[in-house]
């Protein structure tokens, strides 16, 4: 594993737990809706936490003879059931959220304490998100960019619950259930996000241009290569597979042939992301 990549998700489990036990304590102190709403979602991020930094160590082990392509697609697997595990959360936070609103509970006790709780998380989360960003220039990770993205709906989430308490001093209590409905149409927005993203991996999906873009130039830098017949992707989890057609003259040698093809399947898999490429020699 990367040092940066492993050293960001430690960093990412420590202060997902340390806001966890904090918002917990003040969300049952002050009975603040929102504030429980947010720990359990906490609770989750830590959830989500671990199982980036365990996928993310087998995503990089090396093939086996059970996984002769390697374990690429660990990271998309987790991303997905994150992704699930974050709808089923937000619902039952909406339904709680809207039995609330209805009955019209309010036990919500106002206290400066809550302001101080939720502007310490804030800030945490929007470290998080800037942390993670810049360790994502320099290192590829599908679970640590979902979970950038958690970072800053986080923020979003934690600047909800400051404004429910602003409406909560000035009388407008019901606003505390309000914005946990919110929280939880924002959960449920990112964890179909996330699913979605994930599906489109674990299926296959085609590499992006850029990549494609990549390939060709690699295959015209080849001076025997006479035409680029076909070019074929497909993502398998955070790797990329490739299959070329090339035309070659067909009064090369085997021997010739062979080294075309090794030339190719070496300059190719030497890209970005791509590690298996399989190259199909015709008759140009």
């Amino acid at each position: 594993m990367n040092t940066s990549v492993r050293r960001a998700s430690l960093i990412n489990i420590v202060l997902n737990f340390f806001i966890f036990i904090i918002i917990t304590i003040i969300g049952v102190l002050f009975s603040s809706l929102s504030m429980m709403s947010k720990a359990l979602e906490s609770f989750f991020d830590i959830i989500t936490a671990l199982v980036i930094y365990f996928t993310i160590k087998l995503n990089n082990k090396k093939a086996d003879d059970d996984h002769q392509f390697g374990h690429t697609r660990a990271e998309n697997i987790a991303g997905y059931t994150i992704g699930v595990l974050m709808i089923v959360l937000s619902l039952t936070l909406f339904y709680e959220s809207c039995t609330s609103l209805i009955n019209s509970e309010n036990s919500f006790l106002l206290s400066p304490m809550l302001l101080y709780t939720t502007l310490f998380a804030l800030a945490v989360k929007l470290f998080l998100y800037l942390y993670i960003s810049h360790v994502l220039k320099h290192n590829t990770s599908p679970a640590l960019s979902a979970n950038k993205e958690d970072h800053l709906n986080d923020v979003y989430m934690f600047i909800a619950i400051l404004l429910g308490f602003v409406g909560a001093y000035f009388g407008f209590y019901f606003l505390d259930a309000l914005v946990s409905i919110f929280i939880s149409l924002l959960i449920a927005k990112s964890g179909y996000g996330i699913c979605r993203e994930n599906i489109d991996f674990l299926m296959g999906k085609v590499a992006d241009q850029e990549i494609i873009d990549s390939i060709e130039k690699e295959l015209e830098l080849i001076k025997e290569i006479k035409s680029i017949n076909k070019i074929k992707t497909q993502y398998l989890g955070t790797a990329i597979q490739v299959e070329v057609h090339i035309g070659l003259d067909k009064r090369l040698t085997l021997e010739k042939a062979h080294r075309i093809s090794h030339n190719v399947q070496e300059n190719i898999e030497k890209i970005n992301l791509v590690e298996h490429c399989f190259v199909h020699l015709e008759d140009y």
